[in-house]
């Protein structure tokens, strides 16, 4: 869409943000691949089992954190040294494109939790939620914002996809509920080496018998 609305160049200006933004989403997908079986076996115990997805999201919410923060304060010499200056436009995108990464970083344990809790037919709504506002946002937001403009509606279509639609039903509220919590991290950070504590106990066996 952005190439047939603005052009090549602002396809390419995009496309280079993105790649950048993106590199780090195979993070997630593979740290819940990895222990989300050791958090399934606390389902036992509900509390348990509700602590430690809140604990895993707080972490999975501040490693996005962290890495957003690097890009806005280091983007432009990352863009410079792989790409060169005639791509020093792609930098404000990099910026505003990488905070789609807060949604992602949790979208690795709800897509794990929405197979778990055989609850798949949920994820097709939610992509189809975040398929319909990204297109609609880009057709608002490209002819005026060009790629800038594609960069938000790609942080608001994931908003939509990995939590909002969370809301449409009340099987998955509580992991909306869940994910609101970790989006309030920043203002929370004193939680932050409970969650950690939490989580390390969760992603390495099974909650002990009391």
């Amino acid at each position: 869409m952005l190439e047939r609305l603005r052009g090549v160049e602002a396809a390419g200006t995009y496309a280079v943000a993105a790649r950048l933004s993106e590199v780090w989403y195979l993070v997630p997908v593979a740290l819940m691949g990895a222990v989300f079986p050791a958090l399934w076996a606390r389902r036992a115990d509900e509390a348990a089992y509700a602590r430690s997805l809140q604990a895993s999201l707080d972490l999975l919410l501040a490693l996005a954190l962290a890495v957003a923060i690097v890009v806005q304060v280091f983007g432009a010499p990352i863009v410079h040294v792989l790409f060169g200056p005639r791509f020093a436009e792609s930098v404000p995108v990099l910026q505003i494109h990488v905070w789609a990464g807060l949604f992602v970083f949790m979208r690795a344990l709800l897509s794990r939790w929405l197979m778990a809790e055989d609850l798949l037919q949920f994820s097709l709504v939610t992509h189809l939620a975040g398929a319909v506002a990204n297109v609609a946002l880009n057709l608002v937001l490209i002819p005026r914002f060009g790629a800038s403009g594609a960069a938000v509606a790609t942080v608001i279509s994931y908003a939509c996809a990995g939590w909002l639609a969370l809301f449409l039903s009340p099987r998955t509220r509580p992991m909306g509920r869940m994910m609101g919590r970790a989006l309030l991290l920043p203002f929370r950070w004193a939680d932050l080496a409970s969650s950690a504590r939490e989580a390390r106990a969760a992603w390495s066996g099974p909650a002990p018998a009391r």
